[in-house]
């Protein structure tokens, strides 16, 4: 909690000229960019927009909470930012990953000068084709999970994830490449794929366990959903919990405990 004292030290750092809501917080160690915002707004001093520029960070941080499920008014006052703002940005994370939230302002820069043209034509050439490789991982990943999936983070996703992932941009990057990129064991591909051309063996099985999930208000964890199974005296299934919880983490259900 900041006292009236680091709040007026804040405001006032900010309408000496020159300065931006970044390079306050850099200078004093504190607030929030939100927070900041919202103390030069509430000052008689503030006349329009306040001057700031959105870090890589912050519009990512937005972008995945809105793509979750939050509600964009809440997120873009978090923010400091207005809706349509936060909406833009998931947009772009949407379709085009992190790069779509890059701007001059908040892209990485290189830790060493660029070489000049002529320099250094290979490494050039590597440096965009990671860029372009994590793109597309990060395109394939919200395309192979829901929308309002909250694992929007590649290192997330379950091995059967990654494979359809691999799958989808491997021709264009080249196996050896797509299985770095999103953390797969060759072995642990191949694997998958054939696991996902027999078909799936807990077909019925998900439906069964999708039913009950629902059956029980979308509340019943995999223990009371694996009690039930076992004791359906029409048509009881015997299976172990690690299956029935690995179903639901997998399914419709989300993660439960």
């Amino acid at each position: 909690m900041f006292s009236m004292e680091d709040r007026r030290r804040a405001v006032d750092l900010y309408f000496t000229e020159g300065m931006t809501i970044r390079k306050v917080i850099a200078e004093l160690g504190y607030p929030s960019e939100g927070a900041l915002v919202k103390w030069v707004r509430e000052d008689p001093r503030y006349t329009g927009a306040c001057r700031r520029s959105y870090t890589l960070e912050c519009k990512t941080n937005a972008a995945r909470r809105a793509l979750e499920g939050e509600p964009l008014a809440r997120v873009a006052r978090d923010a400091g930012c207005t809706p349509t703002s936060v909406y833009q940005w998931m947009r772009r994370y949407r379709s085009e990953g992190i790069l779509g939230l890059m701007d001059r302002r908040n892209a990485p820069m290189p830790a060493e000068p660029m070489p000049a043209a002529g320099d250094d034509v290979e490494e050039l050439r590597r440096q965009v084709e990671v860029l372009r490789l994590e793109n597309a991982v990060m395109r394939e990943t919200i395309d192979v999970l829901k929308a309002d999936d909250p694992r929007l983070d590649p290192s997330m996703l379950t091995n059967r994830e990654r494979t359809r992932v691999v799958d989808a941009i491997r021709g264009e990057f080249g196996l050896a490449a797509c299985l770095k990129a999103v953390g797969l064991k060759r072995s642990t591909y191949y694997y998958e794929r054939g696991a996902i051309a027999a078909g799936d063996r807990y077909a019925v099985l998900r439906a069964r366990v999708a039913g009950l999930f629902e059956q029980g208000g979308r509340a019943w964890g995999y223990r009371t959903i694996h009690r039930m199974l076992r004791l359906d005296e029409s048509d009881p299934i015997v299976v172990s919990e690690k299956v029935v919880r690995r179903i639901m983490r997998e399914g419709p259900c989300g993660p439960c405990t």
